[in-house]
Parts: C-alpha cells; sequence; structure tokens
C-alpha cells in the first residue's frame, strides 16, 4: 500500500467488508432529503461497543460500533455494517465522528469511526 511505513501492511488487520454511500446533494423538491451516490464497498475492522462522547453540541451521543479503515470516510456518510442488508437503508448506520491518526513521519493515517 502506497504511503506506508516500510515493512507495515495494514490491509490485514481489515478483514471485512462495510459499505458507504455518501451524499451527493439535496433532492431537487426543495426538501431536506438528501440524494445518495453510488454504494462502495470498504475493507475495515468493526467492532461492537458501547461508548458515549460529547457531540459538538452538547449533547450525549452513544456509539453502538467502532470502524477502523485506512480510508477516509466523510461524517455525512452513511455505513451498512457486515452482515446488514445493503437494499435496506433502515440498515444503514449515521457515521458520528471520526478521527484520523497519522504514523510518526506522516505518509500514512488510520481511521477510528464511531457509528
Amino acid at each position: 500500500m502506497q504511503g506506508q511505513p516500510e515493512g507495515m501492511d495494514a490491509s490485514s488487520w481489515f478483514t471485512q467488508t462495510a459499505t458507504v454511500q455518501v451524499p451527493t446533494c439535496l433532492a431537487a423538491s426543495g426538501s431536506r432529503e438528501l440524494v445518495w451516490g453510488d454504494q462502495t464497498p470498504l475493507a475495515c475492522r468493526v467492532t461492537p461497543q458501547d461508548e458515549q462522547f460529547q457531540g459538538s453540541d452538547g449533547q450525549m451521543i452513544t456509539s453502538s460500533h467502532l470502524l477502523r479503515t485506512d480510508q477516509p470516510i466523510d461524517v455525512k456518510s452513511r455505513v451498512w455494517i457486515p452482515g446488514t442488508d445493503t437494499s435496506d437503508a433502515q440498515q444503514a448506520r449515521k457515521v458520528l465522528r471520526v478521527r484520523a491518526t497519522t504514523a510518526k513521519g506522516g505518509g500514512y493515517t488510520l481511521y477510528r469511526v464511531d457509528l
């Protein structure tokens, strides 16, 4: 993988595949409904978690899953974790928070995504 520190192969860490969909625009009808782009597979690792954190508005938010990947994810995206039905939008999870960690010297970033 390009940009990784020498000897590091993160692809072996990401043994699961989630599906991500990014909104492209608002519906033409003038409603607040989003129009979604294509679904994209994402190599990742997903683990259940029960973590609370404070959102930017001061409200407490509960995350049920942690997704780790080496690909950036837009906070506006929706994510289907492995084992969910990607044809059912109700099974998609909302991205609650994205945290990036870059290796010393830069060049490689891991993303922790709370769902």
